[in-house]
């Protein structure tokens, strides 16, 4: 890996960084249902553009993967979890969730020193499932951090599914900019 190497990992493949250091490169495609998991300290950067469709994990404290690019995407069905420590920062200025059919976990920062940054997200639009009443998680809890002090709009599911929003003691959940909420949305 480098800074000039753009990585291209297709739908539903499983990836685990086992490098022993942190590692630059210039632009990822992440496929939708894939899965990039980070849980040996160390973190990867996405310097330049970034479509992200899949899961990606970073637990452990130095576990991180950072995409601030304001060119990054976040479509289809993107998961962000961080945990014990781990860090996840994208520069994307949507998140969409498209239709699922499941009940799912989006974002959660679970842990001292977790931390998902969607800080430049200024709209987040969440789309309903069919089939049964799913509910689409946003978990801060145990000291985590998720960070969506830019999203202006926040729409939610239709029908009979919910866009929850869990917080427990010593996490935060920041919204600082948020002025519209439409659709199913709560807050725990």
């Amino acid at each position: 890996l480098g800074p000039t190497y753009t990585v291209l990992v297709p739908d539903s493949t499983s990836l685990v960084y086992d490098l022993s250091s942190n590692a630059v490169i210039d632009g990822l495609s992440f496929g939708a249902g894939s899965v990039f998991r980070f849980t040996n300290g160390t973190g990867l950067t996405v310097n330049g553009p970034a479509l992200i469709k899949g899961q990606i994990e970073a637990t452990g404290d130095g576990s991180a993967f950072r995409a601030p690019a304001n060119v990054t995407v976040l479509q289809n069905n993107p998961r962000l979890l961080a945990g014990n420590g781990g860090q996840i920062q994208v520069g994307a200025s949507t998140f969409i969730w498209d239709y699922f059919n499941a009940s799912a976990t989006l974002l959660s920062a679970v842990g001292t020193n977790s931390i998902v940054d969607l800080k430049s997200v200024s709209s987040m639009a969440v789309s309903y499932g069919d089939s049964g009443s799913w509910t689409y998680s946003v978990n801060a809890r145990t000291n985590g951090l998720l960070d969506l002090s830019g999203v202006v709009q926040l729409t939610g599911p239709t029908q009979d599914d919910w866009l929850e929003f869990n917080v427990d003691t010593g996490a935060s959940l920041k919204f600082d900019s948020l002025r519209r909420m439409s659709g199913r949305t709560r807050f725990n």
